[in-house]
């Protein structure tokens, strides 16, 4: 799991809404796409009309198929959104066939009911529940100067067996200051290939896997490492447990004031990028004050939360 990118921050007005694509981050983890939006299959009915799936996370403007079954057998269904034929450009529309277009326009609220009404018996109803969330940007391609918490990582994380490529990326987490240079901090796994790399190696935004494992634009270069501890202690003990990494910014490649994707003013079509709070925030106040804390990364979007623990140990195994 990629855990780059994001200092927890004290959330005022920023809307907590867990974003649409799901994809594997890297630390081994292969090309992948972006999956179709989330889908919750319904509950087999003792008899009756029936929606598929029950419940659906739609992105703003994309689709979503429903179909009407009685009994396992397909039902001539008549389509309503929040009880209007058709569905509207406030609420998403629907065809005669089932498939849901969410609005352009984040809605409010954003929980839509889909309702398929039998065109023989007008008293048998069966209903979905549609949850409109804000498109994912994070694992797209960035114009310079880019944005943090997006996808990135090692232009060199890549493998060949036969025809078959392996590619790796991951979240380019936030920004450093260090010596009058600006870096990007990462994990390890994604800047220097799990203690692979070789310092100076470029650091491309998007990640291989966003990209069709090619090298986007080189964002920075790889810096310094913390170095991982060998699995089941081999080798001995490395200098330090934390996966954690350096890469020195290119000038004029990223966003000097350290803004990160989705941490800002939510607005109708998305939600704008901020710095985290310049405040320090001290976390067993956070938590004992139930402070909201984001995450925005590559694989997760922007995900929102609260402090439930200020000293845990946690072990992650490498292979």
């Amino acid at each position: 799991m990629t855990f780059a990118g994001l200092a927890a921050r004290r959330i005022y007005s920023v809307i907590c809404l867990c974003s649409l694509f799901i994809a594997a981050g890297c630390g081994g983890g292969g090309k992948t796409t972006a999956p179709s939006p989330l889908a919750v299959p319904s509950p087999t009915p003792a008899g009756g009309l029936l929606v598929t799936p029950s419940s659906a996370t739609v992105a703003l403007g994309l689709r979503q198929p429903f179909s009407a079954t009685t009994n396992g057998s397909p039902s001539m269904v008549n389509w309503s959104v929040n009880g209007v034929a058709g569905g509207n450009s406030s609420v998403g529309t629907i065809n005669t066939d089932g498939s849901y277009l969410a609005p352009a326009n984040f809605p409010s609220p954003n929980t839509i009911t889909v309702t398929a009404t039998s065109q023989t018996d007008s008293t048998r109803t069966a209903n979905a529940t549609v949850t409109v969330v804000y498109p994912n940007d994070n694992h797209t391609m960035e114009t310079p100067p880019i944005d943090l918490g997006t996808s990135g990582g090692n232009s060199n994380d890549s493998t060949t067996n036969g025809t078959t490529i392996t590619c790796c990326s991951g979240t380019l987490g936030s920004l450093l200051a260090l010596g009058g240079n600006l870096f990007i901090l990462s994990n390890n796994h994604v800047l220097d290939k799990s203690g692979q790399g070789t310092t100076g190696d470029p650091v491309t935004q998007p990640g291989l896997v966003d990209n069709a494992c090619k090298p986007g634009t080189v964002v920075a270069k790889l810096s310094q490492a913390a170095a991982l501890k060998p699995t089941n202690g081999a080798n001995g003990p490395s200098p330090s447990n934390v996966d954690a990494a350096i890469a020195e910014v290119i000038p004029g490649t990223v966003d000097a004031g350290g803004a990160i994707l989705d941490l800002g003013a939510a607005n109708s079509t998305g939600i704008a990028a901020a710095p985290p709070s310049a405040t320090l925030a001290a976390p067993i106040n956070v938590m004992a004050n139930n402070e909201g804390v984001a995450k925005s990364g590559r694989s997760t979007g922007l995900t929102c939360s609260t402090l439930q623990s200020t000293n845990t140990n946690i072990s992650v195994q490498y292979d």
